[in-house]
């Protein structure tokens, strides 16, 4: 096996003997100047069919926390006889990291209530508590309950994804989004990329914001000091979500209101603040 780019010290982008990608993890196998010949026994994880635009997030999230999205993902492929995408290990570590950031930094951060989840997607349900239990006994961190519905959330947009299951207003949907993504770019004067993963995950965000608009069903945690307080550390991220309600209000007839736009807000800021992020080192 060769590898032909580093990642970080123990991460590299190999080679193998067929010619085939893969990003391979091993202690010390990213030290030495690219290309090198890898022995066998230097690996300990490889995964193949990794999209390029992931590459900079594997870098960035611990290793160990990686193994145990594989192990989650490994047991919903099994309860739910399906096959992912390689990425969506990367996307979950992702999001679980973000959560254990929160969690240790203790971010008051109140979750809008999706106690439909549990009911409507039972099986997806069963996989994010197992997710939360196995993240508890294997890194000894204990995640707020919600996140076993965020974490099955990933699972069922990833099972539409791999079975082709678009709900029938899904071009609809991507114009609402395209059109939200403009009105960011214009009020924050900072241009978007579309291909990236952040963007990505702010898609996700925006998809159940305009679902639940179209269900008239939105999230009220009356969470009245985190408004105050996002307001006046982001305000160009908050009169951003305002525009974006008017823009809602004129489509959907129904204004975002606070809460809405509080959470919004917060994905706009982390989809703005992470745009700059480098890729790895070549």
């Amino acid at each position: 096996m060769k590898a032909i780019r580093n990642i970080n010290n123990n991460i590299a982008l190999c080679i193998d003997d067929n010619q085939n990608e893969l990003i391979a993890f091993g202690k010390g196998i990213g030290v030495k100047k690219c290309p090198k010949d890898l022995e066998l026994s230097e690996i300990e994880r490889t995964f193949y069919s990794v999209d390029e635009k992931y590459y900079s997030l594997i870098a960035s999230v611990p290793q160990e926390l990686i193994f145990v999205c594989e192990k989650i993902v490994t047991h919903a492929e099994i309860e739910l006889d399906c096959t992912f995408s390689p990425n969506v290990v990367f996307t979950l570590a992702d999001h679980v990291n973000y959560a254990i950031i929160r969690t240790k930094k203790n971010i008051p951060i109140i979750f809008p209530a999706m106690s439909d989840v549990k009911y409507l997607y039972p099986e997806e349900y069963a996989i994010g508590k197992y997710a939360v239990k196995c993240i508890k006994d294997t890194l000894q961190i204990e995640l707020n309950k919600i996140e076993e519905e965020f974490i099955a959330l990933h699972f069922i947009d990833a099972d539409s994804l791999s079975t082709n299951k678009l709900p029938s207003n899904k071009i609809d949907q991507l114009e609402t989004i395209d059109k939200i993504t403009e009105i960011i770019e214009a009020r924050t004067g900072k241009k978007i990329d579309r291909e990236g993963f952040n963007y990505s995950r702010f898609q996700t965000h925006v998809q159940y914001l305009i679902s639940r608009l179209e269900e008239n069903s939105a999230i009220n945690t009356e969470n009245i000091q985190l408004i105050k307080d996002v307001k006046n550390r982001f305000p160009e991220m908050y009169e951003c979500a305002e525009e974006i309600s008017n823009y809602t209000f004129k489509k959907y007839g129904i204004p975002l209101n606070s809460e809405e736009k509080l959470y919004l807000a917060i994905h706009i800021n982390r989809l703005c603040s992470r745009e700059d992020d480098q890729v790895i080192s070549k």
